[in-house]
């Protein structure tokens, strides 16, 4: 029997997936225990920080406001290391790509605010899929998101969709400074992050919900051109 060089690529391909899925199994069971351990004592503290308000005079109540903020971001933390943890129960519905795409694109940007302006260039097809909308849509706000965060200065984002064959594949391009290949294969583990700020968590979650849809998510990046995210999904 010979193998292609192609071969051998694919091998190694799905040799680093079933790697990859095994660390992130693993890493679930760890999170969620961990996530159950912080989740009452910050319920203990959000208890006394209403109790406390109460009787707060103005000046008082500003700090107490900040931790109450921050108690809202820990909160959030948790529930995004227990959707990592827990199986996706999908609830399937006919989803068209280009509406989803179009949503996600709009809500980031508005997110955004102000800053470097970021440009788009768009080339969808109307496609439909049997997904689970709600976690299709955070998927792809997730990787949108990421991508318009590595370009801090502005630059193009590129968002594009075509039906190959039944498979549908979506690739989101940005203008950012790339990641380098020793960090590539980290990407979709929870918790890694090239950024300053950010938990590391959007990129494990879209990982974790294409593959639960039964589709696959790659990433192609050189440092200084910028990265491409290709999300391939079943069309039906």
């Amino acid at each position: 029997m010979i193998l292609s060089f192609s071969d051998l690529t694919e091998v190694k391909r799905l040799q680093e997936q079933m790697e990859l899925r095994e660390r992130l199994t693993a890493l679930g069971e760890m999170s969620a225990g961990i996530a159950h351990e912080l989740r009452n004592p910050m319920a203990v503290i959000a208890g006394y920080l209403k109790l406390f308000s109460r009787k707060a005079d103005d000046a008082q109540k500003k700090i107490l406001g900040d931790i109450g903020d921050e108690i809202n971001g820990m909160n959030r933390i948790i529930g995004d290391l227990l959707m990592f943890a827990r199986p996706a129960a999908l609830n399937r519905v006919q989803v068209d790509i280009q509406e989803l795409l179009e949503g996600c694109l709009a809500a980031v940007l508005q997110a955004r605010g102000g800053g470097p302006v970021v440009t788009t260039r768009i080339s969808l097809s109307g496609e439909h899929i049997a997904a689970d909308e709600g976690l299709l849509k955070q998927s792809f706000c997730n990787i949108i998101q990421n991508a318009v965060e590595a370009m801090p200065d502005g630059g193009e984002l590129g968002i594009e969709s075509r039906l190959v064959g039944r498979e549908v594949i979506v690739s989101i391009r940005d203008a950012g400074s790339g990641i380098l290949a020793d960090k590539l294969k980290k990407i979709f583990l929870p918790f890694f992050t090239t950024k300053d700020k950010g938990t590391g968590l959007g990129l494990a979650l879209a990982h974790k919900f294409i593959l639960s849809h039964g589709g696959r998510i790659e990433v192609e990046s050189e440092e200084g051109k910028g990265s491409v995210f290709t999300v391939t999904l079943l069309k039906g």
